[in-house]
């Protein structure tokens, strides 16, 4: 599961959200993740937790609207440094 953490605010403000990673974009750069992104949450953190441990898994960026459903997307760390 992926947890996302706003970017701005106090420590008393943040707020978690948690969601799976659902596909990747063409050229592998970005994830689609279920969990709720909204407004205030780009240029936050996302992490990956499972039962090996918890790892930095990139940053919320936008908002991909379908048919079906709302996707999160999230660029993958290793394409941000």
């Amino acid at each position: 599961a992926t947890q996302n953490l706003p970017g701005g605010g106090w420590a008393s403000s943040r707020v978690v959200t948690e969601g799976t990673i659902s596909g990747q974009t063409f050229g592998q750069i970005n994830y689609y993740v279920t969990a709720t992104i909204d407004a205030g949450n780009s240029g936050g953190i996302a992490i990956s937790k499972d039962k090996n441990g918890t790892c930095l898994l990139g940053i919320p960026t936008e908002l991909s609207i379908g048919e079906y459903e709302t996707q999160g997307i999230i660029k993958k760390i290793n394409t941000v440094f």
